[in-house]
């Protein structure tokens, strides 16, 4: 708080009982005491300039008191007009009635100057108490010249006497300036103890907003950290923390529910080898090392619960970095049985004919470059066939299309039961079948593979209560000697077909233009 420079000073030196210090009071009552004794017991030179100094004297204490009573402005200003008003009067007096000064008026000079110091400032004191030993030593040497005797007829001795009583003054000033210092001390005393105490409720309050502050923060990370716990416990996933050593320090709810461990019998534990087998570990291994060096890694896998049963997981892994340096991995495993069945539903349906389950033409083609693959390193032969039903659309026009598809089933059932495991079959859109026979020796092979295939057709089909019979055309083609791509063999397995449907039914023929028609059978009728 800012003071007024004006009353800094005067306020510096203020008596207040509360803050003098125990010395000061005991200066100023020896000082006081020092003046009513000597205003009593030394002697006196005429009773009227004595009596007018005692009147003097309890003036001036009693205006002291009441001075310290109000401890007003105005008071102040009217007490030292009063005190120098005082003054003049005492130093008249002594001129006029006595032409010189007795301890009585010596104690109340030293009275103002202690009042004017102490109430009103050390500047107002020193001023009073220099005017006060001028005078004192001017009546003293004025005496001394004879001056007064002359013009007053005043004899010089008591002014000689009176020279005792400065040394009373220069008592009183000593004992006053003594004071001044011990006030001084006192006042930067309780200056620095205020400024001290201010520093303390300064770091007082510093303290208490730092702990408001650590308070807050401790409540905002405990309150973060119980949020981002409900959140770990509540997520979906499977979430689990490991240390360096790649054991297990904490899960969620989500990775028991998973797994079927519960958290006292996975911590501490390493995470590879309890939910992987023989086939898996040596992968889970490996990336776990990758996140411990601080990569992160994302892949999908299999991994086994507590008993044993398998569970198709993506598995994503980040290294937990603390202040620049790692200390652990956070995984997470997410279920994806659900997701990888609709992947496979979605991949078989684009890769099989919805009808029969079998192949498409899509399916048909990438196996048929992996056999042709293999048979080139093997160095082994390899037929592709291509099988249309004879008269088919008889059925669909006799019995419509809903038992048309049913006998196609059947028909891909028969077809499928006469290959053997290295086989392909597939169906290419209408009535049309098409395979693969591996590991041919030679044309005759694939002959007897496809007569084999025609064979499973002779037993009718039961439809309600009629019977239909069907009869096949296939058409043969040959690697590597009539073609070494897919869509060669299939183009020249289609035309071999055709070119045995043209001469009869029922029959298979090899793609050789200039050769005769092998095999040849008497077509089957459709009937009702």
């Amino acid at each position: 708080m800012n003071k007024d420079p004006k009353r800094d000073k005067n306020e510096d030196w203020d008596i207040n009982s509360q803050q003098l210090t125990p010395v000061i009071r005991i200066l100023l009552v020896v000082a006081v005491l020092i003046s009513v004794l000597s205003l009593f017991i030394a002697p006196s030179y005429s009773l009227q300039p004595s009596l007018t100094a005692r009147i003097i004297f309890v003036l001036i204490l009693t205006y002291v008191v009441l001075l310290l009573i109000l401890r007003t402005e105005r008071a102040r200003s009217v007490g030292l007009f009063f005190l120098f008003v005082t003054w003049f009067a005492l130093t008249l007096s002594a001129a006029v009635l006595m032409g010189g000064f007795n301890t009585a008026f010596l104690d109340a000079y030293v009275l103002i100057i202690a009042i004017a110091g102490l109430l009103f400032g050390s500047e107002i004191g020193y001023t009073f108490a220099t005017l006060s030993i001028l005078s004192v030593v001017g009546f003293f040497l004025v005496g001394k010249a004879g001056w007064l005797e002359e013009q007053w007829g005043l004899p010089a001795s008591e002014f000689v006497t009176s020279v005792r009583l400065v040394y009373l003054l220069v008592a009183y000033v000593l004992i006053y300036l003594i004071a001044r210092s011990i006030t001084a001390a006192a006042a930067r005393v309780r200056a620095n103890k205020l400024a001290l105490e201010q520093s303390n409720i300064e770091l007082h309050a510093i303290q208490s907003a730092l702990e408001q502050h650590v308070s807050e923060r401790s409540t905002e990370i405990l309150r973060q950290s119980q949020y981002f716990k409900a959140l770990v416990d509540n997520i979906p996933i499977a979430v689990v923390t490991l240390d360096l050593n790649n054991q297990i320090t904490a899960c969620n709810p989500a990775f028991e529910n998973l797994f079927q461990y519960s958290r006292e019998e996975v911590v501490k534990k390493r995470l590879d080898k309890l939910i992987t087998d023989e086939n898996t570990q040596a992968d889970a291994e490996n990336h776990t090392r990758k996140m411990i060096s601080g990569e992160v890694v994302r892949y999908k896998s299999v991994r086994f619960r507590k008993d044993r049963t398998p569970v198709d997981v993506e598995v994503y892994g980040v290294p937990v970095i603390v202040a620049h340096q790692q200390v652990g991995v956070l995984v997470l495993y997410q279920d994806i049985t659900e997701l990888k069945r609709a992947e496979d539903f979605l991949q078989y349906i684009a890769s099989h004919d919805s009808l029969t389950g079998l192949p498409n033409r899509m399916l048909f083609i990438d196996r048929l470059n992996h056999a042709l693959q293999k048979a080139s390193r093997s160095g082994v032969g390899l037929a592709v066939a291509f099988l249309d039903l004879d008269n088919f659309k008889t059925v669909n026009d006799t019995y419509g299309h809903e038992k048309g598809d049913f006998v196609l089933k059947k028909v891909a059932q028969r077809l499928q039961s006469g290959l053997r495991a290295s086989d392909t079959i597939a169906r290419m859109g209408g009535d049309e079948f098409t395979f693969i026979f591996e590991t041919i020796v030679d044309s005759a092979d694939a002959l007897h593979l496809a007569r084999k295939i025609t064979a499973t057709l002779t037993e009718p089909f039961q439809l309600d209560d009629d019977q239909v019979v069907l009869t096949a055309s296939i058409g043969i083609s040959l690697f590597p000697g009539d073609g070494d791509d897919a869509a060669a063999l299939l183009r020249r397995a289609d035309k071999a077909m055709y070119a045995s449907k043209m001469l009869t039914e029922n029959s298979c023929q090899l793609y050789a233009a200039d050769q005769p028609l092998l095999f040849p059978e008497q077509p089957v009728s459709t009937e009702k």
